[in-house]
């Protein structure tokens, strides 16, 4: 017995078989049919948690009070708050744009690792890099 959830609308081309979910592996004494589709998604967006802002300033906290002795750029991306604020995702952008405008800071690995982009990278200096990416932060109604 083979059971898969996928979209009516799928095919093979846009939802290889190993994409599928397939509960069967773990559940399978529950399900009886061989497949069964659901409705087309609805589209989601994923809404802010309302403590976001606080989880990214006490990490922030965290991040500055580790460091603040480490002359080392290196050192400063590896704290484990720093990761951590990397990995809150693309909600944090706002949060370390904000942080990064009060501060000059070295917020810039953060940003291209969620960004995936470099609007400063052909900037020589600290401010030039800040300002670049405070700039690709309003062209991006981040600010």
């Amino acid at each position: 017995m083979t059971v898969a959830y996928r979209p009516a609308s799928a095919t093979a081309e846009h939802y290889p078989e190993e994409c599928w979910y397939l509960p069967h592996k773990q559940f399978g004494h529950l399900w009886s049919r061989d497949v069964e589709t659901i409705p087309e998604p609805i589209e989601t967006r994923v809404s802010p948690l309302p403590q976001v802002d606080t989880i990214f300033e006490q990490l922030r906290h965290d991040w500055e009070a580790g460091t603040r002795f480490d002359s080392s750029v290196t050192a400063m991306v590896r704290h484990p708050s720093y990761l951590e604020i990397i990995g809150l995702g693309p909600i944090a952008l706002p949060l370390i744009l904000r942080a990064l405008d009060e501060k000059p800071q070295h917020w810039f690995w953060a940003l291209r690792s969620i960004t995936r982009t470099d609007p400063a990278a052909d900037q020589q200096t600290v401010e030039g890099a800040r300002d670049a990416w405070l700039r690709w932060g309003r062209d991006h109604l981040l600010l």
